[in-house]
């Protein structure tokens, strides 16, 4: 969440001043006068952050900081202002160049994109392809397809302790709070507060929002070419509203649509499934630590979806042997 202005007592242009020169004000660094400054529009620090993202002397946390404050612009702005700092990226702000032009780029930006994953570094090329995949599936372009997890690295549910996963219809106001969590993280889709399902597993809360194309005609609008068919949001523990929390890829396949959803941030293949011609899906999770597996057939028309089987594996505390008295 982006520091507000408001709540650090400066100005505007004492905030610029903090940026420009390094030298803190009134117990405000730079590092949190430049959180500060994220969201404001391009006319007002637009210039400010590109100086500072461009700028291969600055401490690379400061040029990240710069990056998501461009990002935060979103629309045509966002997109022009990254793409004349990509020119500048090194193998640290590469990524997160890329994810961000991922989420708000114009079709034209592949060859840039793929560019930034040449040069960024070797822990974070996985990331910056998905951003070139991200744009693919947004603007709907040949070439740079998901490959889903082979079936023996999915899990199985099988005899696993589990619990059940609760589908129901969002209520328009939360439907609109999800939405609302798209002007911290900017997404250049074309979403609908309309059929959106709210998703309950204990301890979490999901809101799934579809794209128009697909709460419109379901999976079928990805059936002769791919994209984006929703976004996942998980509502915030500490706070009010939701985060941006994964995304949803449809890939056209001869037997109907391969559904794989994401990780937003990294782009990791969490969940993976089969969206038959007649709306049918089976979802099972990626083998991965942290994540539990999960058992989800259901049927989707349109934008309403029906679950028949919903499970998700509990985890089971482990017991505890209780300490022995002393002799």
């Amino acid at each position: 969440m982006a520091t507000k202005t408001a709540d650090l007592g400066l100005t505007r242009a004492e905030l610029v001043k903090v940026v420009r020169t390094g030298k803190g004000v009134k117990g405000v660094a730079k590092m949190r006068a430049l959180a500060a400054l994220q969201g404001r529009g391009r006319d007002d620090v637009g210039d400010v952050l590109m100086a500072v993202a461009a700028d291969k002397s600055e401490a690379p946390r400061f040029r990240h900081m710069a990056v998501l404050g461009l990002y935060k612009i979103g629309g045509t702005s966002a997109d022009e202002a990254l793409a004349a700092v990509s020119k500048h990226a090194d193998e640290l702000s590469a990524p997160t160049i890329a994810m961000a032009l991922g989420r708000v780029g114009t079709a034209n930006r592949i060859a840039e994109l793929q560019r930034l994953e040449r040069i960024a570094a070797p822990h974070a090329k996985a990331r910056a392809a998905f951003a070139t995949t991200l744009l693919a599936y947004r603007h709907h372009l040949d070439g740079h397809d998901v490959r889903a997890p082979a079936a023996t690295v999915l899990q199985e549910l099988g005899s696993k302790r589990s619990q059940s996963i609760e589908a129901t219809a969002a209520t328009a106001d939360v439907a609109d709070q999800a939405l609302a969590a798209l002007a911290d993280e900017p997404l250049e889709l074309d979403l609908t507060a309309q059929d959106a399902v709210q998703i309950t597993c204990e301890p979490n809360t999901f809101v799934w929002l579809w794209t128009k194309d697909t709460a419109a005609v379901g999976f079928s609008a990805v059936a002769e070419r791919k994209g984006v068919t929703g976004v996942l949001f998980r509502k915030r523990r500490l706070e009010e509203g939701y985060a941006l929390s994964a995304l949803g890829l449809g890939t056209p396949r001869q037997a109907g649509v391969r559904l794989t959803v994401h990780r937003a941030e990294s782009g990791t293949i969490l969940y993976t499934g089969l969206v038959a011609a007649d709306g049918t899906l089976e979802l099972k999770a990626r083998n991965q630590p942290g994540l539990a597996a999960v058992a989800i057939s259901a049927r989707v028309e349109a934008g309403r979806v029906e679950f028949k089987t919903a499970k998700s594996a509990a985890l089971v505390p482990k017991a505890k042997t209780p300490k022995q008295s002393p002799a």
